[in-house]
Order: C-alpha cells, then sequence, then structure tokens
C-alpha cells in the first residue's frame, strides 16, 4: 500500500561501502525525518532491491527488521531530581514516638532493675518502662508490676541490660540489628521465652538456625537446648541432621558438655541444659544405632527427606504433621494467631487443628484474649 519503501541499517564501518547487491545512499544530516535528534550514519536499501532478493531478505512474505533506537533528549530530570520534584510525603512517626517514649523517664511509671557484676563488683543498671505497653505487647512483664508501687525499682534476674534492653525495643516496636541478634540470639532466645515474647522469640531463633551449622560436637547440645526453650524450628533443624548423617553421629557422637557447645559464643547457657544420664545416652545411641541399619523410623512425625513436607496452600487438617515448622507458623499467622507461633510442633498442630474445626478450612481463626488488668500502684 505504500508508494516508496526503504530499510535501514546501521552503518558498521567508517565508510558508507554498499552491500553486495544493494543500492546504497547516505542520509543527509537534514533527512531526519522530522527528528532532530535522529542519527543519518545508516544504509538505505530500496524497495525494489528487496522485492528483487525475496529469499535473501523475506521469510514467507515478511520483512523482519531488528532496530536499536537510543533516544536523547536534554533536559530531562535524573532519578535523585525527579524525587526532589515530588511533595515532601512523611513517614508515620508512631514508630519513633514510641521508641522515644522508652528513654522518656517523665513518663514513665515503671522502674525495672538490672543487677550485675562487672569486674567483680556488683553494679545494677535502671531502665523505665510504661505499663500501658508493657500489658498490650508484655503481658508477663505486665504482671510482674502488679505486686510494685509505680517506680518502685523491680528487680530483673539473669538477664544482662543490654539483652533486657533489647527485648524492651522489641516491645515498644523497634526492630533489633541483624548483628545483636546473631550475636545473642541465644541470650534473646531465652529472655524471649522467659517473658512471653513470642515473636521475638521466633526472630531470634531463626537467626541463631540461619548462622549455626549442626555438627556431631554440638548436636546434643542444641537438640536439648531446643527442646528446654521449646524451639521448634530449631529441633527440627537437628532431627533432618540425625536422619541424612544418622551413621556419622552414631559414630562421633559424644556426650561431653564440653564438646556439646554451639558455634554461636554465648556458651553460658550450657548451665541451662540438664545433664544427661547414663540411661539417656543408651536410648539416644539405640536411636542412633536403629537409623545407622536403614531403620529410618518416623523422627519428629516425618517421614523421608526434604521433599517431604507439604506446601503452604495445602488446607487438608490431616496432612499439618507433616508440615515443616515454618509452614504452620506462616499458617498460624495466615489466620491471625500471631500468639501461637511459638511451641513445639505438637502444640502448633493442635492449635491450628483448633481454629480449623471451629472456622472451617477459610481464613481467619481470631488470636487469643488476653485479661485486661489494671495496674495498681
Amino acid at each position: 500500500r505504500t508508494k516508496k519503501f526503504s530499510c535501514y541499517r546501521k552503518n558498521k564501518n567508517t565508510t558508507n561501502t554498499p552491500t553486495t547487491n544493494t543500492t546504497t545512499t547516505t542520509r543527509s544530516n537534514n533527512d531526519n525525518y522530522g527528528d532532530d535528534n535522529c542519527r543519518s550514519d545508516f544504509q538505505c536499501t530500496d524497495r525494489q532491491t528487496i522485492l528483487a532478493n525475496r529469499k535473501k531478505y523475506l521469510k514467507n512474505g515478511t520483512l523482519t527488521m531488528l532496530i536499536y533506537m537510543q533516544h536523547q533528549q536534554t533536559g530531562v530530570m535524573t532519578t535523585k531530581q525527579h524525587q526532589s520534584s515530588l511533595p515532601y510525603i512523611p513517614k508515620n512517626p508512631f514508630n519513633r514516638t514510641m521508641l522515644a517514649m522508652l528513654s522518656d523517664e517523665k513518663s514513665a511509671d515503671v522502674l525495672f532493675e538490672i543487677g550485675e557484676k562487672e569486674n567483680s563488683t556488683p553494679t545494677t543498671t535502671k531502665i523505665h518502662a510504661h505499663f500501658l505497653i508493657l500489658q498490650a505487647c508484655a503481658p508477663i512483664l505486665a504482671d510482674m508490676c502488679l505486686n510494685y508501687a509505680v517506680l518502685e525499682p523491680i528487680p530483673i534476674a539473669h538477664v544482662t541490660p543490654t539483652i533486657f534492653r533489647a527485648v524492651l525495643r522489641y516491645v515498644y516496636g523497634g526492630e533489633l540489628p541483624s548483628k545483636l541478634l546473631q550475636d545473642h540470639s541465644k541470650e534473646i532466645i531465652d529472655a524471649a521465652n522467659k517473658y512471653g515474647i513470642s515473636n521475638l522469640k521466633v526472630e531470634a531463633e531463626a537467626a541463631y538456625v540461619q548462622s549455626t551449622t549442626i555438627t556431631t560436637g554440638n548436636l546434643v547440645y542444641n537438640l536439648y537446648f531446643a527442646d528446654a526453650m521449646q524451639c521448634a524450628l530449631l529441633k527440627e533443624k537437628v532431627m533432618d541432621f540425625l536422619v541424612e548423617n544418622g551413621a556419622e553421629v552414631f559414630t562421633k557422637l559424644s556426650f561431653n558438655s564440653n564438646s556439646n557447645t554451639s558455634n554461636n559464643n554465648n556458651n553460658d547457657h550450657r548451665n541451662n541444659i540438664p545433664e544427661i544420664s547414663t540411661s539417656q545416652q543408651t536410648m539416644f545411641r539405640d536411636f542412633l544405632a536403629a537409623m545407622a541399619m536403614g531403620k529410618r523410623n518416623v523422627v519428629d512425625d516425618r517421614v523421608g527427606k526434604k521433599d517431604r513436607y507439604f506446601h503452604d496452600d495445602d488446607d487438608d487438617p490431616s496432612k499439618f504433621k507433616m508440615m515443616s515448622i515454618n509452614t504452620l507458623r506462616r499458617k498460624l499467622s495466615d489466620r491471625g494467631l500471631d500468639n501461637s507461633i511459638d511451641g513445639t510442633r505438637e502444640m502448633l498442630v493442635s492449635t491450628l487443628l483448633e481454629s480449623y474445626a471451629k472456622s472451617g478450612s477459610g481464613s481467619g481463626g481470631g488470636g487469643s484474649s488476653r485479661e485486661k488488668r489494671s495496674y495498681r500502684g
């Protein structure tokens, strides 16, 4: 339908050398087809030449061209300039305001006193807080306040000021630095477990699992630590190691408390782990021997290797026991049960089954309610 047709090809050479069997012309600088920024270093092949060489240029009667274009425009704003031209919209200051209240002694009505020994000299650190915030976000800490008057020092034991301050920062809506979580994950797990701050405990447990390599040397310690603190994700990781390395563990396992330390430096928590009796050692070795001989029994209600887990979108309650800890926690959170994501596998499955029994397989299970208490100072 067009009266004239031209095929333009970029000239790769410094001179406009015509291609074989091609009529070649050079576009002048004024031949810009209405675009002042259009380049003119192209070769031109007329329509007649293309039609005369159909087999060379056309495929099924169609001319296919690969075109590279670069648009240059003066006065274009950079990303930073564009952002600076937009109206400034401030972020919601709620979290920043809450964190600022943590160090505000004037508005505080709770005073915690943490005792510790520094260079064999007893010292105390005082940290202020607000009962209303504790009641909403850390009910166990709030319950401790009921036996004390306003700003009467409340003693805190077995927790360092650094860890307790980190716990309160989380309670006030702040995030903990990843380095702090990694370096002090077990101490944070211990404190969060003690004061019932489930979400912080799960976050610290995830940091510990990601930074810890399970070996035959630290296997027993990590298993007992996971059981004592009800860390289901850590226990799952230990069990996976047992399933995959049963024979090696059976021959190299040591129950010496000095060798059962993790590669995390917080070894003070060995004191929280009970001594392993001879009968327990025997039972543990028998269990490993059965695995080493190929009798891979059900471990923690799961069979096989990593492909044994079911996906998040599987809503069949009969398969909950076969799901990974991460999947169970995600399902509980999706149903509004964030306060129930901490606990053993059996606890997670039981809570999820109860939620599904109440509301069916649909979403929304409702969180647990808390008793409202008044502060008596």
